[in-house]
């Protein structure tokens, strides 16, 4: 029941690449080595971390200092939740003219929130990493066979911001911890012309919770890239920070 507040932040395309340097840079087993992933035989080969798993985790080491002010949650678990495309990790893709959603939850393995912070950038991309890899043919496929053994799968559609949230992770603490993340990243979500050419703005009608984020690409097409997220007004001003 704590108020929160939420906001829009940039990066420019000079400051993600610093972030994603940073992250490569703090584990020399990424550096120089291409990426390698075959979902099919689940052979996953160090490679560099993305833009994508840079900012994430440097967001998540961002939010866990700013909601350790008081310095009394050294010692308890954070998480983050992502959304996982899986439509280019199965054997037999989703047809392409397939229009809805194929996207799971994952959650990356819980982390001290002490050890998140004291650890390069690498760290946290790397649990970043592990939560969206796992997320292999005979995973998804696993999933979906167990959704056909239900007989009412209304559940699934059941909001993460909701008391009956798919997703029931055992807390250390009845504040929120974790964060959840969703990245528009790879959407054309600029491209939408209703008449008068393309928008100028693009982002979430409502961002309902505390810990909840959303990564999307700025609208001029330069590698910027917008941050929408909610945090409880304490944490916020230390967030942008």
């Amino acid at each position: 029941m704590k108020e929160t507040k939420s906001t829009l932040l940039k990066l420019t395309k000079e400051q993600v690449e610093k972030l994603r340097m940073r992250a490569n840079s703090s584990n020399p087993t990424n550096q120089n080595i291409k990426k390698s992933v075959d979902v099919n035989k689940v052979l996953l080969q160090p490679s560099p971390y993305s833009r994508y798993e840079s900012i994430t985790g440097h967001i998540w080491v961002c939010a866990s200092k700013a909601r350790n002010i008081d310095n009394d949650k050294s010692n308890l678990s954070t998480m983050v939740q992502i959304v996982v495309n899986v439509r280019q990790r199965l054997r037999k893709p989703i047809p392409k003219n397939f229009c809805g959603n194929a996207a799971l939850i994952s959650i990356t393995p819980q982390c001290e929130f002490g050890e998140l912070m004291s650890q390069p950038l690498s760290y946290a991309a790397k649990k970043i990493r592990e939560a969206s890899w796992k997320m292999t043919d005979e995973y998804v496929t696993s999933a979906i066979d167990f959704l056909t053994t239900e007989e009412d799968i209304c559940w699934t559609r059941t909001s993460s911001s909701s008391s009956s949230s798919i997703v029931r992770v055992k807390g250390t603490s009845l504040s929120n911890l974790n964060l959840s993340t969703v990245s528009w990243l790879s959407m054309s979500i600029y491209d939408a012309d209703f008449g008068r050419g393309h928008p100028n703005y693009v982002g979430p009608s409502l961002l309902a919770y505390d810990g909840k984020v959303f990564i999307m690409p700025g609208s001029n097409n330069n590698g910027s890239i917008i941050i929408a997220i909610q945090l409880q007004m304490k944490h916020m001003e230390y967030f942008k920070e």
